[in-house]
């Protein structure tokens, strides 16, 4: 139950591997696949010529054609990490200093790694390296210290912004160490692009990307006039802000493009949002069935993929209205804001009190109109989507809220939150990948 990351005898399991077992071979293709996910290597096991005494060849372990033993510190070590957790599958992991000997972009896909371990398994590290600390959650940090006696303190968000930078002698080239930045809505979405890559066989480590997380479209008018943006730009990082399209139009995007100038480009992506681009009926039949067994309910009977189709196009039909509903809402709903500036030129030989007032006015006269023009707001709407509707519902429906509903029909539930949209993406072959975003990926790798 607890692994010490100390560098376990692979040969036994390698002999399981290559006694052909159904277990041991599913259990390599996922290290195989992970392996080039995150470090760029091809593995692969074969008959050694070194005898176990009993007549059979011990088997060796091959990183992109040589030996394991004839690479570098760097892959050794991130090898054995990955190694330890995946065969050895323990509940507990410590792990001290698992960035040394790992170069920039090795050591973010390690840090990576026990992110998305560590949603199944506990993990203690002990670390200096600012990739780690970025990549975890301000709650989970503690500060080690050695000042007469040791003391151990809990850091809040605030305090490790004070105190970590002076604890570790953070530079600025600690910060911008990539070729190119993608700035994504949420740490999924980059989880999810991952794995795209990973399939497509790009390996976006290798091509120096990294990402930003903005937690949120919301935060987009943020850095178009962050200092730091101009400081990358100047810096020739290249930057590319990759946005959800929920109900924006052209005249829309052209906006945001124009806020952000030459300093980064913006990718809108052309279905609704990235969880649309999960929606296949095979992908959801894996994904559902597995829900089913986890919670013991197999025996309510597996559904097909013929069944799983039907029920996309069901839940696409229930959800045209609130569709509709959302492009309407973009339009009418919008956020009043008062008029200060011409508040205040107009405030002479008024008082405060009149002044809101006229403000109050003119929002009930704005508002007026919205209802008055209200029925043919809803019918233009309701014509555009339609025009479109039989070749493109699953690209303009909520994606997250299509695959939930799905799901709910069988019983289950989509978690957006819980890497449920990560490891539909894990079972998605190329073909479902699609065009647009194998080119997406093919050009942020490039």
């Amino acid at each position: 139950w607890l692994c010490l990351h100390a560098f376990i005898p692979i040969r036994p399991f390698l002999d399981t591997l290559l006694k052909n077992s159904r277990e041991g071979r599913d259990r390599w293709r996922r290290i195989q696949g992970r392996a080039f996910a995150l470090f760029g290597i091809s593995l692969d096991a074969l008959s050694g010529g070194q005898s176990n005494g009993t007549g059979s060849e011990l088997p060796e372990l091959d990183v992109d054609e040589f030996l394991v033993e004839a690479n570098g510190a760097g892959i050794r070590e991130a090898l054995r990490l990955l190694l330890d957790v995946e065969v050895q599958e323990p509940h507990l992991i410590l792990i001290e200093e698992p960035e040394i000997h790992l170069h920039p972009a090795l050591e973010t896909a390690v840090a990576e790694y026990l992110g998305q371990v560590s949603a199944e398994q506990q993990i203690f590290v002990t670390s200096h390296s600012t990739n780690l600390l970025d990549r975890t959650g301000t709650q989970k940090i503690y500060l080690v210290s050695k000042n007469g006696s040791t003391a151990v303190q809990r850091l809040d968000q605030t305090e490790a912004q004070e105190l970590l930078p002076v604890e570790l002698g953070l530079r600025l080239s600690s910060l911008f160490m990539f070729d190119r930045l993608v700035f994504v809505e949420s740490r999924i979405d980059e989880l999810m692009i991952r794995t795209w890559a990973t399939s497509l066989g790009i390996n976006l480590n290798r091509a120096s990307v990294g990402f930003i997380h903005m937690n949120g479209a919301r935060y987009l008018n943020y850095f178009a006039s962050s200092g730091s943006l101009e400081f990358l730009a100047n810096r020739q990082v290249e930057m590319l802000f990759l946005i959800d399209r929920d109900e924006k139009d052209e005249a829309d995007i052209a906006k945001i493009s124009e806020a952000f100038g030459e300093k980064a480009t913006i990718h809108p992506l052309e279905k609704r949002e990235i969880e649309n681009y999960l929606i296949h009926p095979r992908a959801l039949m894996i994904q559902i069935n597995e829900k089913l067994k986890a919670t013991n309910r197999n025996n309510e009977g597996s559904t097909d993929q013929k069944k799983v189709a039907a029920l996309i196009d069901q839940a696409a039909e229930s959800l045209k209205e609130f569709t509709i509903f959302k492009q309407v809402a973009k339009n009418v709903l919008r956020p009043l804001y008062p008029d200060t500036i011409r508040r205040m030129e107009s405030m002479q030989g008024q008082t405060i009190g009149e002044t809101i007032e006229g403000q109050f006015s003119e929002w009930e006269s704005n508002i007026w109109s919205l209802r008055i023009h209200l029925a043919g707001m809803i019918k233009e709407c309701s014509d555009g989507i339609e025009a479109s509707w039989s070749t493109r519902k699953l690209d303009l429906v909520s994606g997250d809220l299509l695959i939930d509903t799905v799901y709910r029909s069988c019983g289950v539930r989509f978690h957006k939150d819980r890497l449920d949209g990560v490891e539909l993406a894990e079972l998605m072959t190329k073909g479902e990948i699609g065009t647009e975003l194998e080119a997406l990926i093919s050009s942020i790798a490039s």
